[in-house]
């Protein structure tokens, strides 16, 4: 009788325990990610780069000695000097080097940002699109990608330019088109290794939506890699920017461009080598700059690292 009480007893017990919901796995803290960020002298040297180059894109009016668009022939091709009123010399025309300098980081930067979020949002929606729901969509939205790889980025660039003209809007849009397709297939990959996850599987059955489980448990566990991805997009879009002014196709020449100055410059190299000295440097620092916090931020947010 004892042990039929106990037995009885003890089923209320094992019933009465709560039962653990399955969620997402919680993010990192945010405070804690900053302070790893910022763990290693590179990550300071490249954040400190970057904020230069972002203080004279935005102060540039304020910054620049003259009009980066003023020509005076009197004064062209003239040499870097701390007394002619000219830090970095002149270019074929007269236009002051450092004053186009300044103004060219402001397109650099503005093409780079703005392409890697229209890129990354229209890449990153199809691709989560592609890979949760799977079927004719994904076949669909990949064949496109496929075709859209086929192409090399930089001549399908120019073909688009050639036709709708040199702006720096049509270079953003070109741009934009260009990048979309690897957007699309990380977010791809991880929407597809999350959509079977238990904490999906569980949303599912307790009956959420397939817009609230895309926007509560597959999004935020992809941002991680698009992130990644972004960071490196960014100074690939900002060369890229550079190659197609550099051949006369990208931003018109009224615009200061650091891309632009360095095709002014090239045949001037032997006798006036400032010309594209300059642009040059500004543009390989912010490049080194965006990849040293792009390399960083793979390693904060990669979950098999342990020596951070």
């Amino acid at each position: 009788m004892q042990t039929r009480t106990g037995t009885l007893s003890s089923a209320p017990l094992a019933s009465a325990q709560p039962h653990t919901a399955l969620k997402t796995p919680d993010a990192p803290d945010g405070w804690q990610m900053t302070r790893r960020f910022f763990g290693t002298w590179q990550a300071w040297l490249g954040a400190s780069i970057l904020a230069v180059i972002l203080v004279v894109a935005i102060f540039a009016p304020f910054l620049a000695p003259y009009d980066p668009e003023a020509i005076d022939i009197l004064q062209r091709l003239k040499p870097p000097s701390l007394t002619s009123g000219h830090l970095l010399g002149t270019d074929d025309v007269g236009r002051d080097l450092f004053s186009r300098l300044l103004y060219g980081a402001r397109v650099s930067l503005l093409v780079g940002v703005s392409t890697v979020i229209i890129g990354g949002l229209v890449g990153a929606a199809l691709g989560i699109l592609a890979g949760y729901q799977g079927g004719r969509i994904d076949s669909a939205i990949m064949r496109v990608v496929d075709v859209q790889l086929a192409f090399p980025s930089l001549l399908l660039a120019i073909a688009i330019l050639a036709v709708l003209g040199s702006s720096v809007l049509n270079v953003i849009l070109v741009l934009s088109i260009a990048s979309w397709a690897t957007f699309c297939r990380v977010a791809r990959a991880q929407a597809m290794s999350l959509r079977h996850r238990e904490f999906v599987e569980a949303s599912r059955a307790i009956g959420a939506t397939s817009t609230r489980i895309v926007l509560r448990h597959i999004l935020p566990n992809t941002l991680a890699s698009l992130l990644i991805i972004a960071s490196f997009g960014l100074a690939a879009n900002i060369l890229s920017e550079a190659s197609l002014s550099f051949l006369g196709v990208g931003v018109p020449p009224t615009v200061p461009t650091w891309g632009g100055m360095l095709g002014g410059g090239r045949a001037y190299l032997r006798l006036a080598w400032w010309v594209s000295t300059f642009p040059g440097l500004a543009l390989m620092a912010t490049v080194f700059a965006v990849n040293i916090l792009g390399d960083r931020l793979r390693d904060v947010l990669d979950p098999r690292s342990r020596d951070i």
